[in-house]
């Protein structure tokens, strides 16, 4: 798209991404590096995927690099939702919703999506009794403290969420 003004003009829709084992949802996109970095949730089980391309080859499905799943101690995940620091750095959080493991993961890259981190807990729905943690989001302050916010679901679901919950790096 191209800004001018109030007015922003966008490009006719293409199809340049497809999840390995199916479905795809929930998808989140961040430019690092002059990359497109996209995560979601996607194939049979929802595990959370990454792909990547450079902003130039975005409008082809052959500009893509290959869909690979994000390390996660579940295969079942959702929400994903990605930021960069200044230095280039991604972060990822997403939800496991349901069963055991159910929370809120986060994983990082400090090599612009070659190579990811060990998921890491940030709230252990399970172990708090909860019976749905989802929908996290994920924000960066200019001194580069990451903010995550999340809805604490019933056992009915998601909807509607009995609180907004929150915690940032430390």
């Amino acid at each position: 798209s191209t800004a001018s003004g109030s007015e922003v003009r966008w490009t006719s829709p293409a199809q340049v991404l497809q999840s390995p084992d199916g479905a795809a949802d929930q998808p989140d996109m961040v430019v690092a590096d002059g990359q497109l970095h996209v995560v979601w949730s996607g194939g049979e089980n929802g595990q959370i995927l990454h792909s990547q391309a450079f902003s130039g080859d975005a409008y082809i499905a052959s500009g893509w690099r290959e869909p690979r799943p994000l390390p996660a101690p579940s295969q079942t995940g959702s929400w994903p939702d990605i930021t960069a620091d200044p230095s280039g750095t991604l972060h990822v959080v997403y939800a496991v919703p349901l069963n055991e493991g159910r929370g809120i993961g986060y994983v990082r890259s400090d090599d612009g999506g070659e190579s990811w981190s060990e998921a890491r807990v940030i709230f252990d729905a399970a172990a708090e009794g909860w019976a749905m943690a989802d929908h996290p989001t994920l924000a960066m302050d200019p001194a580069g403290t990451l903010h995550v916010a999340w809805v604490r679901g019933s056992s009915e679901g998601p909807f509607p969420p009995e609180a907004i919950f929150y915690a940032r790096s430390t």
